[in-house]
């Protein structure tokens, strides 16, 4: 992370700036069922004893070493609390109330949301028109102009972080600030953060990060609320970006995104038709909806498209502002006695049920691809494993590149110090790859180097491998790397902190 929150890392454990409560949690709260998880973080319903009140508690597991690849950055944990201890105090952005620490987590107590994600709440919905499509993105807009006026950036809006206070209310909050940032007026600030499908044009071209991000991401859920639809998703990722960058979308009879949703999930289903998916999907909901079945924007408003077009901006001073959103027409209705057209337009839940869809298959998708990683480790790393176990018995030691507490790192450094080309393939749907290194600053490309494997060294320079690069002493086999003969790199395809 490239900005002035940012703590110096050392190689041993991070410095804590921030003290925290460290009162054994269990004897303040009673730890209830889980509400939701990530990678490195459980959310649990909590009570506290002495007063039965219930929270939300998120159980963030601690980096133990700043070279670890498991766990999250000390620095990165007092970023989340310092943000959402600035922004507290504002009934559309959740609260936090306590903060503890245990030697294995940072628990962060927050206020209960309970009522759900806003686009499942509008699932259940018979019918949605535009008034109350407008009155839950203005709510939105009220959170990201508080945000806003402190110089916080949320830099991760999408639908999965728009929650409902309560069951049955209409009371919009915002959640997850683990990627916000304080961007001070004349602070630059550049990452490759976000979930891909919602960031903006700046930061795929690696520019500067600003509020503006926060509102074209806003467009990007005010899309997919009127239309079920995704404005700029392809096939893959590198597509969805290409189609960001282009500012490529349109309101037309089917969303680019869905006829590409369908053809992708075809082939991943291994039906040749189309058709048959369809059919599988009406099946699956009794009908109700049909991918093609008349048009996405047919009933919604040309004021409604007029908000959108005014977010989807490629230059970030022309985007419009979040006070220029509350100002338009769509959010703050018509004037005196004009006609209320949005009242005429009804929002299709059938789409917003094929968007949840969608959804899920991805989220599925992307455990099924965390699954293969873990294998493809275990089996590079099982005979380096079985000799370091052998040794220990005999009570001896051996020098490897394993390391227990980077996995990820350990695999692709011994799949390149075997020639595993193979292996190195299967290693490369992880981001950063291929210039994960050691703590010896060891890449990929320097083991292989250094072990005369020419192909494997070959496929590492195709994937972008920084091959000028040093380790901690200074070691380079340049006379390996300069006889080797490699062919022209390829131009790079954009990689970063993105999440997939």
């Amino acid at each position: 992370m490239r900005d002035e929150l940012r703590r110096h890392q050392s190689l041993g454990q991070e410095e804590p700036q921030i003290k925290f409560n460290e009162t054994p949690f269990d004897t303040v709260f009673e730890v209830g069922d889980e509400l939701g998880s990530g990678q490195f973080a459980v959310v649990r319903k909590v009570v506290k004893k002495a007063t039965g009140e219930e929270f939300a508690a998120k159980f963030i597991k601690k980096r133990r070493y700043a070279t670890s690849r498991r766990g999250v950055t000390r620095a990165n944990i007092e970023r989340e609390v310092s943000v959402l201890r600035t922004v507290g105090g504002h009934s559309n952005v959740i609260e936090l109330h306590e903060v503890y620490e245990t030697p294995s987590d940072v628990i962060l107590v927050l206020e209960l949301v309970s009522g759900g994600e806003l686009f499942d709440h509008v699932c259940a919905r018979e019918c949605l028109d535009e008034v109350e499509a407008a009155a839950f993105v203005r709510q939105i807009l009220l959170g990201i102009k508080h945000l806003h006026s402190l110089h916080i950036v949320h830099l991760d809006i999408k639908p999965e972080n728009v929650m409902l206070k309560r069951r049955g209310d209409s009371q919009v909050k915002l959640i997850d600030f683990g990627l916000s940032r304080l961007i001070p007026p004349g602070h630059v600030v550049k990452d490759m953060v976000g979930t891909p499908e919602f960031v903006a044009p700046e930061v795929v071209n690696y520019e500067a990060l600003s509020p503006a991000t926060d509102m074209w991401a806003l467009g990007v859920v005010t899309y997919i609320l009127l239309s079920g639809g995704s404005p700029f998703l392809g096939d893959t990722r590198d597509e969805t970006f290409c189609n960001i960058t282009g500012v490529n979308y349109h309101f037309t009879d089917s969303s680019q995104c869905s006829r590409n949703w369908l053809a992708l999930t075809s082939r991943n289903l291994f039906i040749e038709d189309p058709r048959a998916l369809r059919i599988q999907q009406q099946k699956r909901n009794n009908g109700r909806y049909d991918l093609d079945q008349g048009s996405y924007f047919k009933n919604t408003s040309a004021c409604a498209k007029d908000f959108i077009s005014r977010l989807f901006v490629r230059d970030v001073t022309r985007r419009a502002t979040v006070d220029d959103c509350l100002r338009h027409p769509w959010i703050r209705g018509p004037d005196g006695d004009d006609v209320d057209l949005r009242k005429s337009s009804c929002i299709s839940i059938s789409h917003i049920h094929s968007f949840k869809q969608r959804q899920r298959w991805r989220v599925s998708q992307l455990e099924q691809r965390a699954v293969e990683l873990v294998l493809v480790c275990n089996r590079v790393t099982r005979s380096v494993r079985l000799a370091i176990s052998q040794a220990t018995k005999m009570k001896r030691t051996i020098e490897t590149r394993y390391d227990p507490n980077d996995m990820v790192t350990s695999s692709v450094l011994i799949a390149a110090e075997m020639g595993g080309v193979r292996e190195l393939s299967e290693l490369s749907m992880v981001r950063g790859f291929p210039n994960l290194s050691n703590k010896q600053k060891e890449t990929a490309a320097h083991v292989a180097a250094g072990a005369g494997h020419i192909e494997a060294l070959s496929f590492l320079n195709m994937k972008g491998a920084q091959l000028s690069a040093e380790d901690q002493r200074g070691f380079f086999n340049s006379e390996i790397f300069n006889s080797t003969h490699l062919p022209q790199k390829k131009k790079l395809r954009l990689t970063g902190n993105l999440m997939c």
